[in-house]
């Protein structure tokens, strides 16, 4: 039997190589600490990459959902004592392949940003941000009809609707950054 060469045995090892999404941690200019999928903007403290877990194979997302994501980027807004209502408004988002920015709401300044963002005296959560859409409070339907207006996916499979580009939501605000 013949040996396999290191280069050869290396080009294999590497070849079967399975990586998962990178996922971010960062600190705001303003104090806010945020998760995301996405590469963290410039001008950020505190970077933290969360690294490839083994055993996930990670695939290229669809054209469309590459344009809504760029389009129309979703927020996920969630308060430290949100137990059940944010952990089902999390599962939709994921269910669903949604990359989301998921904004904890833990100071003072934390609320003034979502009572800004939302142009609202209360602060209610979960609350979710897609595009320039808005939606105080989880409830299902309306989050699946914001993700679908916007292009999202139901199923990790961009709807035919979003095959020629998102379609715009109604609202006209942009969204904080």
């Amino acid at each position: 039997m013949k040996a396999i060469g290191p280069g050869f045995a290396l080009l294999l090892m590497l070849s079967g190589s399975v990586w998962a999404q990178q996922a971010y941690r960062w600190v705001e200019k303003d104090g806010r600490v945020v998760y995301s999928d996405q590469v963290p903007p410039a001008g950020v403290r505190d970077v933290r990459q969360f690294g490839r877990q083994p055993g996930v194979i990670e695939s290229t997302p669809s054209y469309a959902l590459q344009k809504a994501q760029q389009d129309f980027p979703v927020s996920f807004y969630r308060g430290v004592e949100c137990d059940a209502a944010c952990t089902d408004a999390r599962a939709l988002l994921q269910k669903r392949g949604t990359p989301f920015t998921e904004v904890s709401l833990r100071t003072a300044e934390d609320h003034a940003g979502f009572r800004q963002a939302f142009g609202s005296k209360e602060v209610s959560v979960p609350s979710l941000i897609v595009g320039s859409q808005k939606q105080i409070g989880f409830e299902p339907g309306l989050w699946n009809r914001m993700l679908d207006d916007a292009g999202y996916p139901r199923t990790g499979v961009a709807p035919a609707a979003a095959a020629g580009g998102a379609r715009s939501p109604a609202s006209a605000n942009p969204p904080p950054r």
